[in-house]
């Protein structure tokens, strides 16, 4: 059974991001891993981290609202 890493699970969603959401060929996506791989981590990771704040921020405004 293969296990991957939380650093293999990431180069997953980098390479999706690369090729289906910004129109990459995979040797283009391979490219931009040796040049920007720690660039788009960090964007990744920030989109991530504003999602979840967003996510909580509606479960709060939800939250308010059946007070009232």
């Amino acid at each position: 059974v293969r296990q991957y890493t939380r650093e293999d699970i990431e180069q997953i969603g980098l390479i999706y991001s690369l090729v289906k959401e910004k129109g990459m060929t995979l040797e283009g996506a391979r490219q931009t891993l040796k040049i920007k791989k720690d660039e788009e981590i960090r964007r990744l990771e920030v989109i991530r981290k504003l999602e979840n704040i967003k996510k909580e921020l509606n479960d709060l405004k939800e939250g308010l609202e059946t007070i009232e």
